[in-house]
């Protein structure tokens, strides 16, 4: 005779097997003869039968844990939890994230080995979301903690340091967050500068390399007669400070520069001198002739540099021979106001003068 199949179970009832009212399958405990539930799946509305099923229990029925040990489909949240924390690791400790939690439970009810809850959780929004660093970071908090806060507090110190070098004023409390933000997304020593000087206020910083940079910057724009804004100087400064560029590389720029506009000193530049080097002979003459310091001509004052510079007979520009310089210099309004002035001046009113026989007044 063959047996009645259960429907909902899929298990045949025969001996040690009986059906309640509900039509479930119930189970003998061979130990003390006390029945229980056995529900093929875990839904909602198997984990609410069961939770009627253990109320309306004897007390000396024997609880589900007992009496089935290695399965975890009717586990409670209790049991599901201290389940993933014996045996998912640091995924224990994202339980407070709704999405991870529904995973590690279906994952602790169904007893997945670590690879294939490891694919599920590629899947989630959390791994998606959060970058390799950020996942790293939150596996040392959840492993070791103590650590975490070693490298904290490491990051924290570096950056005080840093910040001190750059001339950047900052208190305890911004120095904390930016270390922890750093060490949280591993951030690299650029990455803590780009963040550093981030809507940095140049008014208030303190010296340091920010500002010997900057100036730095400049100088060799000058050298090149390259005139350069104080924003572009600062933004060549940051990227020196961070890394991303050095003082070579802005004086290769600013050579392709003065290449571009001083074309006919090609040759000269390319062995090492400057702008400022070629022109220096012919500024020392103009200062000379208008008795002025040679720092005072401005060699990027289109007033002094008209002096350096002029055209040949083949129509192209070319650098002012010292004479010319000279006779340059003379013809500015300056120079009449010069001792050498007063005293051409004279030599030649006494010249005229004895060339007529009479004193020049």
């Amino acid at each position: 005779m063959a047996r009645e199949a259960d429907t909902e179970s899929n298990r045949p009832i025969g001996s040690g097997g009986t059906r309640d009212p509900n039509n479930r399958l119930e189970t003998p405990d061979e130990d003390n003869g006390a029945f229980y539930p056995t529900y093929p799946t875990s839904t909602p509305q198997a984990d609410a039968l069961r939770q009627q099923w253990l109320a309306n229990a004897a007390p000396a029925s024997p609880t589900l844990t007992a009496l089935e040990p290695q399965d975890m489909r009717f586990a409670s949240d209790m049991e599901l939890t201290a389940y993933i924390q014996s045996n998912y690791g640091y995924f224990a400790s994202f339980l407070n994230d709704p999405e991870m939690k529904s995973v590690l439970f279906e994952a602790a009810r169904d007893k997945w080995d670590e690879g294939r809850l490891y694919a599920r959780v590629t899947q989630t929004a959390w791994w998606q979301n959060t970058s390799a660093a950020g996942r790293t970071w939150q596996k040392l908090q959840a492993e070791d903690p103590a650590e975490a806060r070693r490298q904290v507090a490491q990051t924290a110190a570096t950056i005080q340091n840093r910040a001190r070098s750059l001339g950047l004023p900052m208190s305890s409390g911004q120095i904390a967050s930016l270390a922890q933000t750093a060490t949280e997304n591993g951030w690299t020593d650029t990455q803590v500068v780009d963040n550093l000087v981030k809507g940095i206020n140049w008014n208030t910083l303190e010296g340091g390399d920010l500002t010997a940079s900057r100036d730095t910057v400049k100088e060799i724009g000058g050298d090149y007669l390259v005139k350069l804004s104080d924003s572009t100087a600062q933004d060549y400064a940051v990227k020196i400070a961070s890394g991303e560029m050095s003082a070579q590389g802005v004086q290769s720029i600013m050579l392709k520069q003065a290449k571009a506009r001083f074309g006919w000193m090609a040759e000269e530049l390319d062995q090492g001198a400057t702008v400022k080097d070629f022109f220096a002979p012919i500024r020392d003459t103009i200062a000379r002739e208008l008795e002025m310091a040679p720092e005072d001509v401005d060699m990027m004052d289109p007033k002094w540099l008209s002096l350096m510079e002029t055209t040949g007979d083949d129509g192209k520009l070319r650098a002012s021979t010292l004479n010319e310089a000279m006779l340059g210099a003379r013809r500015k309004p300056e120079w009449q106001r010069t001792n050498r002035a007063t005293e051409l001046t004279a030599n030649v009113s006494t010249m005229i003068g004895n060339l007529f026989g009479r004193s020049a007044v």
